[in-house]
């Protein structure tokens, strides 16, 4: 019995707090599914996926250009040289 109370009287404190404005009122579910922090923090994340991704093909094209460089342009600086 005692603990009802005890949980009822807390609830109609943080009520009474709250049409009061000394605390923020509770968000709803729909509001807590439609935070923008949540949202920006997933959409950096994703950006950053995609940044990494874009790095390493860059990286691997850049190794594949100086090996066709090398290849093909090798033999005439050589060439050149002598």
């Amino acid at each position: 019995m005692g603990l009802l109370a005890r949980k009822n009287c807390e609830r109609m404190r943080l009520d009474e707090m709250e049409f009061l404005g000394m605390s923020r009122k509770r968000k709803t579910k729909e509001e807590i599914k439609n935070d923008p922090i949540k949202k920006m923090e997933e959409t950096m994340k994703h950006r950053k996926l995609v940044q990494e991704n874009n790095w390493k093909r860059y990286q691997d094209a850049m190794i594949e250009i100086k090996k066709e460089v090398e290849d093909n342009q090798g033999a005439d600086m050589m060439e050149d040289m002598l």
